[in-house]
């Protein structure tokens, strides 16, 4: 992880460096945080960290067309890499695991539905998954790209293809390190080898979602598991901004 560097005193630090044109808003260069000495737990608490510096720089983004008096169409549009898009919905959803697991009863019957799960994300990353059970299992993810890229029309059927197998195999990441804090472990790290390399960046950063609206996806995703109703009477979320910038 390109993000991840380790200092010369052997503390590991996660650190984002702010495009140029947006420092004077941030008010820094560049954001870091410290993760501690171990190299294995410096790596699970980067990733919710990228997310979460990724967002400040998204919203400077967003005020600085508004300083410019302008909403932003006039800027060109522009593709996401694959890299990116696996970055940035790994780092994301694990961000909504662990706010989760902070509502007290929300998980009570998550784990049994899992092994269901992962066994048609891997129908959908061999691309042998019918079309209505893709988009039941991942097509929410496809959208939550496709619309931060501003389309003005729907992806290509072969390109949301290719886009929806890539997630679900970033979707099964994610499976297993839920399932393994399921069983009280932390460190887990991904093997697919898109989320091994570093992130293939390019400017402007991806502009996350809000976290309430992390959560809205999230609890769309528990109604096809038939477990959303329930977890949206039991657990009332109100929105608050979810980050802060450090100095």
């Amino acid at each position: 992880m390109d993000y991840l560097r380790r200092k010369s005193d052997g503390r590991w630090v996660v650190r984002v460096v702010v495009p140029e044109r947006l420092r004077e808003i941030v008010g820094q260069k560049q954001f870091e945080r410290a993760l501690g000495r171990d190299p294995r737990t410096a790596q699970k608490r980067a990733y919710p960290l990228i997310a979460e510096f990724q967002a400040t720089i998204a919203r400077a983004e967003r005020q600085l067309e508004l300083q410019g008096g302008g909403n932003g169409s006039s800027r060109p549009r522009r593709t996401f890499s694959l890299s990116e898009i696996a970055h940035a919905h790994y780092g994301e959803e694990l961000a909504i695991d662990e706010s989760a697991r902070n509502i007290p009863g929300l998980y009570t019957s998550l784990p049994f539905s899992r092994p269901i799960r992962a066994d048609g994300l891997r129908r959908v990353a061999a691309g042998i998954a019918p079309a209505d059970e893709t988009e039941a299992l991942i097509g929410w993810a496809v959208n939550k790209f496709a619309e931060r890229e501003g389309r003005e029309s729907p992806l290509e059927p072969a390109e949301r293809q290719s886009l929806a197998r890539t997630l679900a195999l970033v979707q099964l990441e994610i499976v297993e390190r839920e399932a393994e804090r399921d069983r009280g472990h932390f460190t887990g790290t991904p093997a697919l080898p898109i989320l091994q390399r570093p992130m293939e960046a390019q400017e402007p950063e991806l502009e996350p979602l809000k976290l309430q609206d992390l959560f809205n996806a999230h609890f769309r995703e528990l109604e096809i598991q038939g477990a959303g109703a329930e977890a949206k009477l039991s657990n009332r979320i109100e929105a608050q901004p979810p980050y802060r910038v450090e100095g």
